[in-house]
């Protein structure tokens, strides 16, 4: 047997016996000293017997007839196990530390399960209690939604309209205006150019007529330019000069006829009516055709160029007060819209017989100096206002529509609502505030070729919501009603309204069927209102007047619905909660049994592997395999728990575990083990570590002198004993003994190590150098050994050196790495293990 040999703090317990005095640095021979740490190794048989106990079973046949110095080696080994105090007892059994949760939880589930009882009994009927004030302010949500959805539905259309206005009625004028206005700038910077000669005229016809080409064959979709047209574009001079062009729409005054444009022409007659020519135009070039039409006209007497004399009167009084401020805000140029008026197409005689329709013309001056001092022109967009009953319509059919589905299913019709717009403000004209505009029901609101306030309308809805709005605002440009973005919206009477009464109407009642409920069906009306700015001036207003019923009555429906299940259920509540509580005591008492009798058998069938399991885990955590512990023995034995799981993870742990560690260093384990990211990747890093190099001299000669089962031996004697001089064990009972290396490789007869790295290691030059001189130590006593069982001695080279690599995970992307060091000071310490 061997004795004792030198490693690096390898022994714990029962080893510490087995040193030998006779070998340098033993502890028993020499004093160990506090720059260095001591050495100590243990017997080939315990390094073994610690590597792999199960291959220390050897065959009793094979012990009997072998006679080699493996076969007298394996006859003389001895396997003592170790008992180790238990270091995790406790004061508590485990089966008391469960049952005893168990009973607190029972205890204060009993304690809790009581007064939440009685509680609920009260909340119950404190609930019940306060139901009809619940049910009120229930009510008066649903109103509040209603009336906010009712709203916001009305406005949405509003909102509609408004777009289709600006983008049909305000934007083609005010781009044909600026367009002519620019082209007669630039004709009167030249010399001459005055406009008295029908050549000129001629020119600026044909500059107007391709403005309005462009908005009139303009064919892209989804183009703002291209949603509006105007009507004719012209200019008009003091001297009762007119020149322009004009659009014949393939439908006009109820008759079809095929799309026109016309060239106007008027030559100057100061201070009496002028003789306007109309020519046809060319469709693809717009050259003046056939004479079409005449007729006496006199320009400076229209609503377009009156609409700009006012401003100069007013620009003149201004200066006449003396205010510089409101002088120079006055006597700026202006654009500004016409009053209403009706339209008599330039294209038609004197005697025309159509009624005319809605227009509305925007206007701005012309004025070489920049004010209104010398004024001598307007510029004119005309367009007509049957485009904003046309959108109406739209919004009122879509409207319609929406209401007709679920969950409304209310039909809406001329008779019962309207969508109508009233010119609101206009500080210039405002004996026209009032004015109707436009409506979705235009064959029954307006009166071709008049033009009538939205209180006079021949539409009875129309007409009574006018009037409703008069009388809650007061004038239809009251403050509430101007403000931009404070939309009103109200509720009235439409009886009381047509009588001129004012009746605001509730707009959620209790409906059970009866007359009275019919006639406030009929009777009580929403209405909404938004402004349009057309300018800094012009408002319009937009109204959308319907019944109340058409998004109430399925709520109010609904509500009453609700109450009436609610009180039944309000019955059944009280009976279904005494079945309740005597059901959840019978329960409770059964489940309270039940968990205690499960609780004992868990303590039983469970926590006693558990137990096992934790004590072998936290031992795994330290690779401390506890082969000598009584639950690996109990293992080995047969002794399993009762839970097939556990019994599985119990074996399967430790023995891949144990198989794991003896391929990967043990420090790379306990990082895996201890959950570190970078230990599972590949990842490296430059750190100063110490690399030893070390393998048998003559190996080659002595395998190929000896038998395989010797060779074996050997190796396995000899690396043993080299690898606990490198490597801590597993159970060292003083960390300062251990040379704290990490052995890499196994290299056949070579070992390769490493020292700090992938931990940190203390002063590691100086232990990898004790490391090898242990290892040069260890040879003298383990020769010895080996010339007892017949087998050559050894002799060991080793290389060491210290410097800068690479270390960490190294391997390729599809998974596979190891853990390793590259770089130079690698290189060079196995150069030096070399033989020279």
């Amino acid at each position: 047997m061997l004795q004792g040999t030198v490693t690096g703090g390898l022994l714990a317990g029962s080893e510490a016996d087995d040193w030998n005095p006779r070998w340098r640095g033993s502890p028993k021979t020499t004093h160990p000293q506090e720059s260095a740490p001591s050495f100590f190794m243990p017997s080939p048989t315990r390094a073994l017997a610690l590597e792999s106990p199960k291959r220390m079973q050897t065959s009793p046949k094979r012990m009997q007839t072998a006679n080699t110095p493996a076969s007298r080696f394996n006859r003389t080994r001895e396997v003592v196990p170790e008992e180790e105090p238990n270091p995790f007892k406790v004061g508590v059994p485990f089966r008391c530390a469960v049952m005893c949760p168990t009973v607190i939880m029972l205890v204060a589930f009993i304690l809790v399960f009581v007064p939440l009882a009685l509680f609920s009994l009260d909340t119950q009927r404190a609930t019940f209690r306060n139901y009809a004030h619940s049910v009120a302010t229930q009510k008066e949500l649903i109103s509040s939604i209603v009336l906010n959805a009712t709203q916001w539905v009305l406005l949405e259309a509003s909102k509609s309209v408004e777009q289709a206005v600006f983008v049909g009625i305000v934007e083609p004028p005010d781009r044909a205006v600026d367009t002519l206005t620019g082209a007669i700038r630039m004709s009167r910077s030249r010399d001459g150019w005055d406009f008295t000669s029908a050549l000129q005229r001629r020119g600026l016809a044909h500059r107007a007529w391709e403005e309005l080409n462009n908005q009139w064959t303009c064919t892209q979709l989804n183009n703002n330019l291209c949603s509006g047209r105007a009507l004719s574009l012209y200019a008009a001079l003091d001297e009762e000069e007119i020149m322009g062009a004009a659009f014949r729409p393939s439908y006009w005054a109820q008759t079809l006829a095929k799309e026109a444009p016309f060239l106007l022409d008027a030559p100057a007659s100061k201070g009496r009516s002028t003789n306007l020519s109309v020519y046809e135009a060319h469709p693809q070039h717009g050259a003046r055709g056939e004479f079409f039409v005449s007729r006496p006209i006199r320009p400076t007497q229209m609503p377009f160029y009156l609409t700009q004399v006012k401003l100069a009167q007013k620009a003149m009084l201004a200066s006449a007060t003396g205010n510089v401020a409101e002088m120079r805000a006055e006597a700026k140029l202006k654009k500004m819209w016409s009053p209403v008026y009706i339209f008599h197409p330039w294209w038609e005689g004197e005697n025309a017989s159509s009624g005319g329709q809605l227009a509305l013309s925007w206007t701005t001056p012309l004025a070489m100096c920049g004010n209104y001092s010398c004024v001598d022109g307007v510029v004119a967009a005309d367009t007509t206002l049957d485009l904003v009953s046309y959108e109406l319509a739209l919004a009122w059919y879509r409207l319609q529509s929406n209401l007709l589905g679920a969950p409304w299913s209310f039909e809406l019709s001329e008779q019962n609502s309207s969508i109508f717009i009233v010119k609101q403000m206009a500080p210039m004209f405002p004996e026209q505030e009032g004015l109707l505009i436009g409506a979705s029901d235009f064959h029954s609101a307006l009166v071709e070729g008049k033009l009538i306030d939205a209180s006079d309308s021949p539409s009875k809805i129309v007409a009574a919501t006018a009037k409703a709005v008069l009388q809650r605002f007061g004038a239809w440009n009251a403050r509430e009603l101007t403000r931009r973005g404070k939309d009103q919206s109200f509720h009235f009477s439409l009886r009381d309204a047509q009588e001129g009464r004012w009746k605001e109407c509730h707009p959620l009642v209790d409906t059970q069927g009866t007359p009275e409920d019919k006639d406030w069906e009929e009777n009580c009306f929403q209405a909404t209102t938004h402004t349009i700015f057309l300018d800094d001036s012009l408002q319009w207003l937009v109204v959308a007047s319907l019944p109340a019923a058409a998004f109430s009555k399925f709520y109010v429906d609904e509500a009453m619905a609700v109450e009436m299940q609610v009180k039944r259920e309000q019955m059944e509540a009280h009976q279904k909660q005494r079945d309740t509580l005597i059901e959840c005591g019978f329960l409770g008492i059964l489940a309270a049994a039940m968990v205690l009798v499960m609780g004992l058998v868990t303590s039983v069938l469970v926590l006693r592997p558990l137990s096992r399991l934790s004590l072998l885990m936290r031992r795994l955590t330290e690779l401390d395999f506890a082969h000598d512990s009584v639950e690996y023995r109990q293992m080995q034995d047969g002794q399993a728990g009762r839970i097939l799981e556990i019994n599985e993870l119990l074996g399967a742990a430790v023995v891949r575990m144990e198989v794991f560690a003896r391929f990967v260093p043990d420090s790379v384990v306990r990082r895996l083990i201890s959950g570190d990211p970078k230990a599972s990747r590949l990842n490296v890093l430059r750190k100063n570590v110490s690399i030893m190099f070390s393998d048998v001299r003559d190996f080659t000669s002595i395998s190929e002198e000896l038998k395989q089962d010797d060779l074996i031996l050997l190796l396995t004697v000899y690396l043993s004993v080299m690898t606990r001089i490198i490597e801590p064990g597993p159970r060292r009972a003083s960390p300062g003994r251990s040379f704290e290396g990490v052995v890499g490789e196994i290299l056949g007869d070579g070992i390769l190590a490493f020292w700090n790295t992938p931990d940190d290691v203390f002063s590691h030059p100086a232990k990898a150098c004790a490391a090898a001189l242990s290892q040069q130590q260890a040879l003298g006593p383990l020769n010895e050994e080996f010339q007892k069982l017949g087998l050559p001695p050894l002799a060991i080279r080793i290389g060491i050196h210290t410097g800068e690599v690479l270390t960490g995970n190294i391997g390729c992307l599809s998974g596979k790495m190891k853990f390793g060091c590259m770089g130079d000071p690698v290189n060079l310490a196995r150069g030096l293990s070399m033989p020279q």
